[in-house]
């Protein structure tokens, strides 16, 4: 589980365009914190995954947590 959650962490960087380094700093973690946890040597934990969340409100917790759905939130407005 904590894999797969590491795998979704990884492709939001990928698509996000920028380093690990630099995705760190743009939602608020130590950059030395999201190495550990992209390496697997860390466990994501509540606060990581609140700040991904946060800093990228299209992307669904669901998928982020449990890989369910789409990555990308529907939009509902009409």
């Amino acid at each position: 589980m904590k894999q797969e959650i590491t795998e979704r962490i990884k492709l939001l960087i990928k698509l996000s365009g920028q380093s690990v380094n630099s995705y760190a700093k743009s939602i608020g973690i130590f950059p030395q914190s999201l190495y550990k946890w992209v390496k697997n040597e860390r466990e994501p934990n509540i606060e990581l995954l609140q700040k991904i969340l946060k800093a990228n409100p299209d992307i669904s917790a669901d998928w982020l947590l449990m890989g369910k759905g789409e990555m990308k939130k529907q939009d509902l407005s009409f």
